[in-house]
């Protein structure tokens, strides 16, 4: 259970991470 929180929560930041590098146009 543990573990897929973790992986979710990576796959979380790693999209977060994407759409920031995506929108350096601020």
């Amino acid at each position: 259970m543990l573990k897929y929180i973790e992986m979710f929560l990576n796959l979380v930041n790693s999209m977060k991470i994407f759409v920031e590098t995506n929108t350096t146009h601020t």
